[in-house]
Formats: C-alpha cells, sequence, structure tokens
C-alpha cells in the first residue's frame, strides 16, 4: 500500500470491431484491473447516468433544475436548465482551484449539501447559457437532480444504472464514507472498466447486446 506508483505506470488499450486488438501494460504492479483514481473522466460516467434518467421521459434537458431542487429559485437562479449543468454554462461561479475544492467538499456529508452551497453561496458572474465554465459545478447540480428524481442516492443510481449492467466491477464513487460522493472527478476504476463505458459509447448506447443509452 506504501509503494509508490512510478512515471511509467501505463496501460494501453485498442479496442477494434468489438474486442481488444492491443494490450501493453508497461508495470507489473499496474495492470489492467488496477484500481486509479479517474479525476474529471468522472463527467462521462455522471452525464451518461443523467442521460439513462432522460432516455426513460423522467427528466428532459431543458428541464430547469428548481422544478426538482427549489433552492435554487429562492437564489436567483432558478433559470438553470439540466442542458447548461452538463455543458458547463450554468453561469454560477465556477471552483477557484483544485486544492481549495477538495478542501471544502470534505465539509459535506451528502451531495444534497454540496449542491444546496451551489445555490445560496454561489455568485452568478453570468446569465445561464451565455458563459462556458469548466468545473465541478453543473455535473453535481445535474447528478443531485437524479437523486431528487429516483429518491436513491447517486452512488446507489450509478452502481444501478451503469457500473453493474457494464461490468464495472472495480469502479466505484465512494473514497471516503464520511464525505459526499464527487459525481464531477471522485471515482476510481481500471483500465477494462473504463473500455467497457466507452465500448458502449462507440456502439451507440449497446454493450453486449444490452441497450444501456439510446
Amino acid at each position: 500500500a506504501n509503494k509508490k506508483l512510478f512515471d511509467n505506470d501505463l496501460v494501453a488499450l485498442i479496442y477494434k470491431d468489438g474486442k481488444v486488438i492491443y494490450k501493453n501494460e508497461t508495470n507489473k504492479e499496474f495492470t489492467l484491473k488496477t484500481q486509479s483514481p479517474i479525476a474529471s473522466c468522472s463527467k462521462w460516467l455522471t452525464a451518461a447516468l443523467v442521460m439513462t434518467f432522460v432516455d426513460e421521459g423522467k427528466i428532459s434537458l431543458d428541464d430547469k433544475v428548481s422544478k426538482y431542487l427549489p433552492i435554487f429559485s429562492k437564489y436567483s437562479k432558478g433559470y438553470i436548465t439540466i442542458r447548461q449543468c452538463l455543458s458547463h454554462t450554468t453561469g454560477i461561479e465556477a471552483d477557484n482551484s483544485a486544492l481549495k475544492n477538495i478542501l471544502q467538499r470534505r465539509k459535506f456529508a451528502t451531495l444534497e449539501e454540496e449542491v444546496n452551497v451551489f445555490a445560496s453561496k454561489r455568485a452568478i458572474v453570468k446569465n445561464p447559457g451565455e458563459l462556458f465554465q469548466y468545473s465541478n459545478v453543473g455535473l453535481n447540480i445535474a447528478a443531485r437532480v437524479c437523486e431528487v428524481v429516483s429518491k436513491k442516492t447517486f452512488d446507489r443510481l450509478v452502481t444501478e444504472r451503469l457500473l453493474r449492467p457494464l461490468k464495472m466491477r472495480g469502479t466505484t464513487f465512494i473514497i471516503d464514507y464520511d464525505a459526499a460522493p464527487n459525481p464531477s472527478g471522485g471515482a476510481k476504476s481500471t483500465a477494462g472498466d473504463y473500455l467497457n463505458f466507452l465500448s458502449m459509447i462507440l456502439n451507440k448506447g449497446v454493450f453486449e447486446n444490452k441497450r444501456i443509452l439510446s
């Protein structure tokens, strides 16, 4: 557990016509099944989760988040849509720095607590839809909408709707049981798992003959 990962820890995979045609593991301790933080690649998983709800007609991309999270109307953020959450155009002040964001997130026990702070404490710097600002804000808001609609926690939703159907057994958003999961950057995964997800996207939403997304 205390061994340092070296700079050449790398798994390279090439997938074509339904199978892996090339694999290179550069370190015997860092393999296809080694779990590692995937940072903002977590956003792809969260966006896909949101789109399962769109596919089912439970939400629309052009729904205002205030329809599900009334606190946003209370703080003059009632016009932000789910589409704007997924495209980083909410207009809400972005994270100042990665380190500050990590320290701030440790205060939150649930995703609800964090998103309520986005509504009540973060300033609106532009009207929704006018400015692209890459941050954790929008995806985490969209993930919270899914929690409200389903009455289930984010980690349970992503497991039921994506990780289990895609056989991503080495992937989790539960890193710290005392802190809220981070839909935008908090997942750990493996090269093999993430390939399953990407192959589903490549195959127009189908994995092993089972449709995950439209």
